[in-house]
């Protein structure tokens, strides 16, 4: 190796550890432990504090990303790396504690619900189809477990019709869906959905 090619490598070196590390929120106060999960192998710069989970993680790329979770609306309590960013553990299905092949929590074969029927309706945390998600076969009257209580913005729609609530047992304000939403924000439901009910069986 040159000195000038060992002057670079000992700048880049420099350079990476010079990085910053996730911009997570001044906290002076007590720290949460982190909590259990795959995420641990391929992120890095970790903390958690008032139930959230900061870290980098490595995406599909090999590039560190910053991301957070609200890990304690996480059912089972455990976080995953997907591709970069930060999610309960199962959320996309097939992954350690997922329910049943076809994706989602719950039922057998099926998404959140536990019909075990056929997936009809997909949410997901961010607009345009993208961030966390959740497959839904079946009526929720509930979704404080699920990992994305109020914070549900865009939707698909598989099969039939369906409708969201801002309260527990379709109470409060409901809006229904019988075809695809890329941003909720237009109906006024983003990041306020707390259940979902069927309204129509899937055919």
């Amino acid at each position: 190796m040159t000195i000038l090619n060992r002057i670079a490598a000992i700048t880049a070196g420099l350079m990476a550890l010079a990085a910053p590390a996730m911009a997570a929120p001044y906290w002076n106060g007590t720290f949460d432990d982190l909590p259990e999960g795959s995420y641990q192998r391929s992120c890095r710069d970790m903390s958690a504090f008032n139930g959230r989970l900061y870290a980098r993680c490595q995406g599909a790329g090999g590039a560190f990303l910053d991301s957070e979770i609200n890990f304690r609306a996480c059912p089972r309590g455990r976080v995953e790396n997907i591709n970069g960013r930060l999610q309960c553990e199962g959320a996309y299905g097939g992954g350690p504690g997922s329910g049943g092949s076809g994706g989602g929590y719950g039922g057998s074969g099926g998404g959140y619900g536990g019909s075990g029927g056929p997936t009809g309706l997909i949410v997901y945390e961010n607009p345009d189809y993208r961030g966390m998600r959740l497959e839904v076969s079946d009526t929720i009257p509930d979704l404080a477990y699920s990992g994305l209580d109020d914070q549900i913005t865009s939707v698909r729609v598989l099969r039939g019709s369906w409708q969201i609530c801002t309260g527990r047992d379709f109470t409060g304000q409901c809006w229904t869906l019988d075809a695809d939403n890329p941003n909720l924000k237009a109906l006024g439901a983003n990041d306020k959905v707390s259940s979902i009910r069927r309204l129509s069986r899937p055919r």
